[in-house]
């Protein structure tokens, strides 16, 4: 109980120094050393550092920079507590700092905008949450998962950031609405597959008659989530226990909760066509975008009911 206290005694103390700092995010600092960094993350309570192998990667969306990065995993089984730090090192000096959270907390996102005084006229935003403040880039979700910073500041300096404070902002925003749309990659891919193995357990008979397609759906869970309240879907909507989507293994807990999902599908055999939509108005602008996958029988497929890999469109994928 003492541990606990303590523990939240050094967030309070490190959340009023982030309100005249705007480098400190959290119990951190941009600009840290190594040895810095293992000892705030001791002081939070984390678990030792896990040092990753130098890699190229795009630091939220500023362009692709070689980094070391660390990261520290939370021990508290509270699910309000930091779930887990990662820092990347920039010439050995934290560059990028990402928290997240084991739980959704409105409350943490508004004391987040408080203390980094984050424009009135984005703090409703579904998506492009992304604002500056002293040479610091700023990101977070709407739910209050994770807090995002990049030194752009420290970058710029550095010739490593070639975008304007503002442009930084542009950038962050494409970077975050990309993570979404791979969402809907990942999760018609993962149906892909669902479909693939399905149609492959049929008996394919003399003709391949028996090679038939999963049936035809309706959107699911529903046709948007800009009617929903959360602008989301429930990964327990029971439209996932509806025909074909139990049979396949898919549910709302394998799939984005930010796409609409739909089958489909005509003919048998060599005719078999599938089309596999993902759906989604990720910012509820009123455009949408589309992901699909076509399936047609391999050209492999003798005896066989084996699907092709797929061809694949994106419409509009960051609206």
């Amino acid at each position: 109980m003492r541990l606990t206290w303590i523990i939240i005694v050094l967030v309070l103390l490190a959340e009023a120094a982030s309100a005249k700092d705007p480098r400190r995010i959290g119990p951190f600092r941009l600009g840290m050393t190594e040895a810095q960094v293992r000892q705030a993350g001791a002081n939070a309570g984390l678990a030792r550092p896990r040092m990753e192998i130098p890699q190229a990667v795009d630091v939220m969306g500023l362009g692709i920079m070689a980094v070391r990065p660390i990261v520290m995993e939370g021990l508290s089984s509270d699910r309000s507590a930091l779930s887990r730090a990662t820092f990347y090192m920039v010439s050995d000096r934290v560059a990028y700092i990402s928290l997240v959270y084991g739980d959704e907390n409105i409350r943490r996102r508004d004391r987040w905008f408080e203390i980094y005084d984050t424009p009135d006229t984005i703090q409703n935003d579904l998506i492009d949450i992304t604002w500056s403040r002293g040479g610091v880039v700023m990101h977070t979700d709407r739910y209050g998962v994770s807090l995002h910073a990049v030194d752009w500041a420290g970058l710029k300096a550095s010739d490593r950031a070639l975008v304007s404070e503002q442009g930084a902002i542009r950038v962050a925003n494409r970077y975050f609405r990309q993570n979404i749309a791979r969402q809907a990659e990942v999760s018609l891919d993962f149906l892909r597959t669902q479909v693939a193995n399905w149609y492959a357990s049929q008996t394919p008979g003399q003709a391949l008659e028996g090679c038939k397609p999963p049936p035809s759906s309706d959107y699911t869970p529903g046709v948007s989530t800009c009617d929903m309240e959360d602008k989301r879907y429930s990964p327990a909507s029971e439209a996932w226990t509806n025909a074909p989507w139990q049979e396949l293994g898919a549910d709302g807990r394998s799939m984005s909760p930010n796409y609409s999902y739909r089958i489909e599908s005509s003919g048998f055999g060599q005719t078999t066509r599938i089309t596999l939509v993902a759906s989604g108005d990720i910012d509820c602008d009123g455009k949408v975008s589309t992901l699909r996958v076509r399936l047609r029988l391999s050209r492999q497929a003798t005896n066989r009911c084996v699907l092709g890999e797929g061809a694949w469109e994106a419409i509009d994928p960051l609206e």
